[in-house]
């Protein structure tokens, strides 16, 4: 019995160390927001506020057309670009956080990271600077 019950924790552990690094290789591919509107969230240090803005429908939309479908990169490839919940696009619950040095990066959650094009990118920061926001953001 005792050894019927080490070959089962063996086994156990054993599909546990194959299967962590394929899991966490990659977040996976950002699939279909929350409904509802995008918020713009970040710090305007000029009158030293917080500022949470829900977006309209159609800069809602365009923001899905960007991040929908994106693939993260290896989560153990951190970019050196600083990211920071302070200046965000949400969606619900899921938070999405441009790169604060103008690069097309973006942090998704916690651990996921992907890229944006550069028009992608300049449209996102067009749209922070439209509700008071500025890049870079450091």
């Amino acid at each position: 019995m005792k050894k019927s019950r080490c070959l089962k924790y063996a086994a156990a552990a054993l599909l546990v160390l194959i299967l962590l690094p394929v899991c966490l290789s990659s977040c996976g591919q950002i699939a279909a927001l929350p409904k509802g509107n995008a918020r713009l969230v970040f710090i305007d240090e000029r009158i030293n506020e917080n500022v949470d803005v829900e977006l309209t429908e159609e800069e809602s939309a365009r923001l899905r057309e960007i991040f929908e479908g994106k693939n993260c990169d290896d989560p153990f490839s951190v970019p050196s670009c600083g990211f920071t919940t302070d200046v965000s696009i949400r969606f619900g619950s899921e938070i999405f956080c441009p790169a604060c040095d103008g690069c097309n990066g973006f942090r998704w959650g916690l651990i996921g990271y992907f890229d944006v094009t550069p028009e992608e990118i300049n449209w996102v920061h067009a749209l922070f600077e439209k509700y008071g926001g500025f890049f870079p953001c450091i």
